[in-house]
């Protein structure tokens, strides 16, 4: 398995499938959703985009037993989790050879194509 976001934890996850690594630091460690969020985003910088998911996946089932899914509580693990499986689809194409990887434009670029 991989190690958790940002080498936090300290115990392998599931070898047969490489998951399971954010319930063992989320038990380990009592994080609470927001720093299981902030682990998620490390770890999507990182391109660890299903050690993400499992931290998300975590988090915000936290929140939607303490808040309701439909609270506004939720919305930004909601994001983080949308974007983490965009990121993971995304890569899972690169490695199949299907697809170019995304790229973003900078702050302040122009969005018009560059060749004119």
């Amino acid at each position: 398995g991989t190690r958790g976001a940002g080498g936090a934890g300290g115990e392998e996850g599931n070898a047969e499938d490489g998951r399971g690594d954010a319930a063992m630091v989320v038990s380990d460690n009592m994080m609470t959703a927001d720093q299981m969020e902030a682990h998620a985003d490390i770890a999507m910088e990182a391109g660890e985009y299903e050690e993400a998911l499992d931290l998300l996946d975590v988090a915000v089932n936290e929140r939607v037993d303490e808040f309701g899914e439909d609270s506004p509580e939720c919305i930004e693990g909601y994001f983080m989790y949308a974007k983490s499986l965009m990121l993971l689809q995304n890569q899972r194409d690169i490695d199949a050879g299907s697809k170019r990887p995304l790229t973003q434009p900078s702050a302040g670029a122009d969005t018009a194509p560059a060749e004119e």
